[in-house]
Parts: C-alpha cells; sequence; structure tokens
C-alpha cells in the first residue's frame, strides 16, 4: 500500500465542535457542529461567512455512531453496532 503525506498550512480555532466537514471551494469550508448548527467559512480571512441552525431540518446520520455523537449516546439499542 502507498502511503500519503500531508502537511499542515493552516490551523483554525473555532469556538464549536466539529461533527462533519466539507469543501465548497478552495476558499471556502462548510462546517456542521455538534448542535447541528451549519457554519460556512472562509479559511483565508477566518471569517465565518454565514451560519444556519439545521436541528429543526431532521439530518439523517450515516450511521449510529454518528447520531450517539450528536445525541451524547442515547441511541436506540436497536441501532447499536456491537
Amino acid at each position: 500500500m502507498g502511503h500519503v503525506k500531508v502537511s499542515v498550512l493552516r490551523k483554525v480555532m473555532l469556538g464549536y465542535s466539529v461533527l462533519a466537514v466539507h469543501w465548497l471551494n478552495s476558499w471556502t469550508l462548510a462546517l456542521l457542529d455538534l448542535s447541528e448548527k451549519l457554519h460556512v467559512l472562509d479559511v483565508h480571512s477566518e471569517e465565518e461567512m454565514e451560519s444556519c441552525d439545521l436541528s429543526r431540518v431532521g439530518l439523517i446520520y450515516e450511521s449510529s455512531h454518528f447520531k450517539g455523537i450528536f445525541t451524547g449516546g442515547n441511541v436506540s439499542k436497536a441501532m447499536v453496532n456491537n
């Protein structure tokens, strides 16, 4: 197997814990925090361009692990992967 080598180019301090990250373009990140608030961040200026509360949307999580992080571990026993 090949190895991937990466270098840290920039660090950004945030006032929230990140659940998911997606690059929108080379300048902009979309970050979803644990309270299901979406933050759009300009990585060069480190300015938050916009934020939107998605908690009422009813997001669907890929696995019970992610839902467990959001709910503090409160996941239905039927959804737990052993």
